[in-house]
């Protein structure tokens, strides 16, 4: 049982100012903005994942396709091919990581991806 008789308690007086953290989230609001407007130009960029998300892709087989091409002549041929041939695996209820995987073991080669997928799945 508490006591009704508690005496004074001493008080504290608690008065920051909170400058310092003040200039640290002003801070951090002009990084966050900053990087925001950085365009970043490698393999799968935003801008490239977006070009073809826009032509009714789906966002994970083109970051796959995008990852696995390397920069050649033909990439984009290339990288319509991937997102075609892991949309299809992707149809037969095969996992994203086993289609990526047998995908990377066998960039070219649908059939033998498609074994792998199998073979993976049992």
């Amino acid at each position: 049982m508490i006591s009704s008789e508690t005496g004074n308690v001493p008080r504290t007086e608690f008065n920051q100012a909170f400058d310092f953290e003040r200039q640290v989230l002003r801070d951090f609001s002009t990084e966050s903005q900053r990087a925001s407007s950085v365009e970043v130009d490698e393999p799968g960029e935003p801008a490239e994942v977006y070009r073809y998300t826009q032509l009714n892709h789906e966002h994970e087989a083109v970051v796959m396709a995008l990852l696995a091409v390397t920069a050649t002549e033909d990439r984009d041929t290339q990288v319509l091919k991937l997102i075609e041939d892991y949309s299809n695996l992707k149809s037969m209820g095969f996992a994203p990581e086993v289609i990526t995987g047998s995908m990377i073991a066998y960039p070219n080669d649908i059939t033998e991806a498609t074994e792998a997928c199998i073979g993976a799945s049992t």
